[in-house]
């Protein structure tokens, strides 16, 4: 796992994934695989990303989450669901990755803000901006229309 985070740094996304994976091997053949495994999973999920392996990336997220219920492993299960959401972004199903982040969001909230509440919080702005981004697209097709040949001038008011 050391050596993937090592290639992690160095951008060698396809290093870091196959070097995490030998370490979870050796995790799991010991019988220890919780938090330390968690942590290789969140890092090999983000070079899959790097790569634009968006479908790798939402299978190994998604055996992630089913392993940590499995295990009652509440941090386990935050870490796969925002993977999860954010590849639900890059497929563009907003409503699936909103309702994984509220629900992180609402289950992490503390005082101060927790690192999963904060990355809820992220999703949810990226899924506001592609929103906005898509209004504003609709917005400048219906005026480019307007004003295409053959249509009327708009009416100003006097």
């Amino acid at each position: 796992i050391d050596r993937g985070a090592h290639a992690f740094w160095s951008a060698r996304w396809r290093t870091v994934v196959d070097e995490i994976d030998r370490g979870l091997s050796l995790l799991r053949d010991s019988g220890n695989a919780g938090h330390e495994g968690n942590i290789a999973h969140v890092v090999a999920i983000r070079a899959l990303e790097e790569l634009g392996a968006w479908g790798e990336a939402r299978n190994r997220a998604e055996r992630m989450w089913v392993d940590a219920k499995a295990r009652g492993d509440h941090y386990g299960q935050a870490s796969a669901r925002l993977a999860i959401a954010m590849e639900l972004l890059v497929e563009g199903n907003l409503a699936e990755a909103r309702q994984h982040a509220a629900e992180i969001a609402a289950a992490w909230q503390r005082e101060n803000f927790s690192v999963q509440e904060v990355y809820a919080l992220r999703i949810g702005l990226f899924i506001f901006a592609i929103a906005l981004d898509a209004k504003l697209a609709r917005k400048d097709e219906a005026e480019d229309s307007a004003h295409s040949p053959g249509s009327r001038p708009p009416v100003t008011p006097r």
